[in-house]
């Protein structure tokens, strides 16, 4: 139970409210459920590192492709292509299409506060 509490405190999304994760999780083991319970959170956990993550490489997209398009003059078509096709990485609104037994199209919209 020790280390289901130990991650559990590190999933933001619990913090900001006011549960008491150990009986939440004494519950789920009452109930037979904890596996489930504890896979939740760790994949809590998991999504929050992976939105850190992103929005770090994100901005980083941003300010090299910035940083290319002023560094690079108009005779340079192959590279400016390639900005161009880069580009909707480091927008505000990104799309890519997965594929796998279905194809799926995922949108990602970041939006930034202070």
């Amino acid at each position: 139970m020790a280390k289901y509490l130990k991650g559990a405190a590190q999933v933001q999304a619990l913090t900001q409210e006011n549960v008491d994760i150990e009986t939440a999780l004494e519950e789920a083991q009452r109930v037979g459920c904890l596996s489930i319970a504890a896979d939740l959170v760790n994949q809590a956990s998991q999504i929050e590192q992976t939105i850190a993550k992103l929005y770090m490489t994100w901005k980083r997209i941003g300010n090299l492709a910035d940083r290319l398009y002023v560094d690079t003059g108009a005779s340079t078509p192959n590279l400016r292509s390639l900005l161009t096709c880069l580009e909707p990485l480091g927008g505000e609104i990104m799309e890519l299409q997965l594929s796998g037994a279905t194809e799926h199209t995922v949108r990602l919209q970041i939006q930034e506060t202070n």
